[in-house]
């Protein structure tokens, strides 16, 4: 199993066999729609040793009007009583409390951004 990096639309990915070999065999192209999009800084989260050796970007299909994501400042500004919490930290944060309360965002969210001006 690969994790992506980024968020995709089930619904609008697929995927193909090419009609040409490659030398590790079938060639296949997958397309993924994501569900914010901006451009693609990794495909993977932690790829394995391999996959730079069957995987490769199809730079000429890269959606290229697509900008860079603004620097989400949210938890930086709040940060005086929101602390961040990580994975490793939840059995911590949840250790001694009836309820624990998380704040989960993404920078590219219309709807996060739409409620930080409310």
């Amino acid at each position: 199993d690969l994790e992506l990096a980024q968020d995709v639309d089930p619904d609008g990915c697929h995927w193909e066999h090419l009609p040409r070999r490659e030398r590790w065999g079938d060639a296949v192209l997958a397309t993924l729609l994501k569900r914010f999009p901006s451009p693609w800084e990794a495909l993977l989260v932690d790829p394995p040793p391999a996959y730079r050796r069957v995987m490769d970007r199809d730079w000429v299909r890269e959606d290229q009007s697509l900008e860079q994501p603004e620097e989400d400042s949210f938890f930086a500004e709040h940060e005086k009583y929101l602390p961040q919490l990580t994975e490793a930290g939840l059995l911590e944060a949840r250790d001694g409390v009836d309820s624990l309360v998380i704040l989960v965002r993404h920078a590219a969210c219309k709807q996060c951004k739409v409620a930080d001006d409310t």
